[in-house]
């Protein structure tokens, strides 16, 4: 709630340096909601590359990977985490991708899934990357 009082710009910047923290921690396999900050639709003006690149190249420091998220499209923001720009700059950067419905519900397992998918095509990607017993796994996406 607090967000809704607050400059959009300080949302932001606030949102993807605790994102680069993490990333740069080394306690995560891969980092969800990149860009979670738009949740209820707040959005600073002009481009949030200079926000987002630094959180990027944590993550590719790292060798973690990031999360394409469906549970955007039922939030105030009606978007998949993240944006099309942070993937199309994590893909060009040959960040790994890992996607997720953010289920609560038996019925939210796999929700917008072919949306999904297309979007990271459409990004650049060519494969996605699962987890087991935190080893991941290259598969294509098809």
């Amino acid at each position: 709630d607090d967000w809704h009082s607050r400059k959009p710009e300080d949302v932001w910047a606030t949102y993807f340096d605790r994102l680069t923290q993490a990333a740069a921690s080394g306690l995560f396999d891969t980092i969800g909601h990149p860009d979670l900050c738009k949740k209820f639709a707040i959005y600073p003006e002009g481009d949030t590359a200079s926000m987002y690149l630094p959180f990027l190249e944590a993550v590719k420091k790292a060798g973690i990977a990031i999360e394409i998220n469906t549970a955007g499209n039922h939030k105030d923001c009606r978007e998949i985490y993240p944006h099309k720009n942070i993937l199309t700059a994590a893909a060009s950067m040959n960040i790994p991708l890992s996607f997720a419905s953010d289920a609560h519900a038996p019925n939210e397992v796999g929700r917008d899934w072919m949306e999904a998918i297309q979007l990271a095509k459409e990004s650049g990607f060519t494969h996605f990357c699962a987890f087991s017993q935190r080893q991941r796994t290259l598969m294509p996406i098809g």
